[in-house]
Order: structure tokens, then C-alpha cells, then sequence
């Protein structure tokens, strides 16, 4: 298993093991391999649980949590205090959709949706090969929404409790998304 861990940030070894005991059986039933949960916060710390060993290296090592661009162009979609859903081969391409493709985790899910305290998307996938669970996603969409803020609620303790052990992320995220908002509210 790959660790990324020291006293300063929070076990991502541990958070996967979490994150696969809470949703494994959800997974399942769907036939999806990838999982994951990320609050930002204005400072840029990240709180991330994942279930995908692999992912978690690639996702660290390659630093993909700084990529503004990626995270601007879905949360700038989303007004406050709202939530919005994207199914990623609708998306344009973009670094982060490369990198999931290469580790073979696509047909994907996510959620974004945004307060005033923090940021947060969480994001299901399946390999390649699996196309046909984007139809899985609409007919199935209520489980979805309601996993996902079932999984928020168990979630938050555990970020309260850990939360001076958050990664260091985009530091102008928020600035970033508040001047796209401030864009669209003066035309």
C-alpha cells in the first residue's frame, strides 16, 4: 500500500482503508472500482478519503490536488450553497480526466457543490471497459445523491477530529471561484 503520511497530515492509507470499509458494499453493487471525497477549505487544505491504493499514489505524487484549473472549471459552474453533478465523458478533456483514464478509472461520476466554509466533490468510477454504468448513474440517481451525503455525515467527524492533519492544496482556489462569481454577477 502506498503511504503518505507524517504528523502533519492525515494517513491516506488509514482514509483508504476508511473509505473502503464505508462504501465497498455500495461499490458492489454497482460493479464501480473508484471512490472518493474531498473537502477543500479556504486555506487550501484538502481532506480526502479514496478507496483506490493506485489512485492515491498518482494523485499525491503527481500533485493533481493543485490543479486549479480543473477544480475552477467544475466548481465555477456551481453556485453557492447548491451542488451540481457531472458525468465525466461529457467533460472536456483535461489533465486530471487523462490521469484517471491512464489508471483505467473512467465512466465516472461527480458531485460538486460549495458553502461558504469549504468545498467539496465526491466522485464515483468504474474501468474502461465499463460503459454502460453511465446509464447505471441516471436511473440510479437517488442512491447516488443519497450515498453521497450519507457519506458526507460520516465524513465530517472524522474531519473534524483530523483536522489539523489536512493536505496543503490550491491556496486561490476560493479567490479564484469568488472573482468567476463576481464575473457572472456583473454581466
Amino acid at each position: 500500500m502506498f503511504k503518505v503520511s507524517s504528523k502533519n497530515h492525515f494517513d491516506q492509507t488509514t482514509s483508504n482503508e476508511i473509505t473502503l470499509s464505508l462504501c465497498e458494499n455500495f461499490l458492489k453493487t454497482f460493479d464501480l472500482n473508484y471512490f472518493a471525497y474531498l473537502r477543500f477549505f479556504p486555506d487550501g487544505s484538502i481532506f480526502r478519503f479514496c478507496n483506490h491504493d493506485p489512485w492515491t499514489k498518482t494523485f499525491i505524487s503527481n500533485s493533481l490536488f493543485n490543479d486549479i484549473h480543473f477544480y475552477v472549471k467544475h466548481w465555477g459552474n456551481v453556485p453557492k450553497h447548491k451542488e451540481k453533478q457531472f458525468i465525466w465523458i461529457a467533460q472536456p478533456q483535461s489533465h486530471m480526466y487523462k490521469e484517471f483514464f491512464s489508471a483505467n478509472i473512467w465512466n465516472g461520476l461527480s458531485f460538486y457543490s460549495r458553502t461558504s466554509s469549504f468545498l467539496e466533490t465526491c466522485s464515483f468510477g468504474a474501468d474502461r471497459s465499463h460503459t454502460e454504468v453511465n446509464q447505471t448513474y441516471f436511473e440510479n440517481n437517488t442512491e447516488f445523491i443519497n450515498f453521497y451525503h450519507w457519506f458526507k455525515m460520516i465524513a465530517t467527524p472524522l474531519i473534524n477530529e483530523n483536522f489539523a492533519k489536512r493536505i496543503n492544496g490550491p491556496k486561490n482556489l476560493f479567490a479564484s471561484l469568488e472573482k468567476i462569481s463576481n464575473l457572472r454577477l456583473t454581466k
